[in-house]
């Protein structure tokens, strides 16, 4: 009735692999067979020092948008899929950070969403902490960056704003 689906994880992995492989072969000079090979692998043996860093500094700036949001399960997927790739390049260059200092930098600068049903907004953003929260130290644990301007009420499949056609 609201249009609410559940999107099965195997498809919500494959979506977020595809979508990363495509944005690094598209935003950076490495051959495709060597994106591939990471994203698919983890395989970071064949790849410079140079090549490293454009992976690792295009993963740390690519910014992601899910225009029907839901539950989060793409951006919280997509962030599983970043630093998967990122912990194992950022190794290369000498950059150590734990999970939570991770996920807390993709949730501040990476990931977006947009959902017309403002209860999926507030999931979204639960699911969001929850994944963050399990890798903190209970004494530890601070507040979620603030995502009220990144995940946001909204209708994404709108044809016009304020009497102005967008196509």
């Amino acid at each position: 009735k609201k249009g609410t689906f559940y999107t099965p994880r195997p498809i919500v992995h494959y979506m977020c692999r595809e979508s990363l492989k495509e944005y690094l072969c598209s935003s950076t000079s490495v051959p495709r067979y060597k994106v591939l090979k990471l994203v698919e692998e983890e395989k970071i043996k064949d790849l410079s020092f140079s090549e490293v860093k454009s992976l690792y500094d295009a993963l740390k700036t690519v910014r992601i948008l899910d225009p029907a949001v839901g539950s989060g399960a793409f951006l919280v997927g997509m962030m599983q899929e970043i630093i998967r790739l990122r912990k194992p390049l950022g190794e290369k260059l000498g950059i150590k950070l734990t999970s939570a200092q991770f996920k807390r930098g993709i949730i501040k600068s990476n990931l977006y969403g947009i959902d017309i049903e403002p209860e999926a907004i507030e999931i979204a953003k639960l699911r969001l902490w929850l994944s963050l929260v399990v890798d903190e130290e209970l004494k530890e644990v601070k507040p979620l960056p603030n995502l009220d301007y990144k995940l946001c009420r909204g209708n994404s499949l709108i044809e016009s704003f304020q009497g102005k056609n967008i196509f």
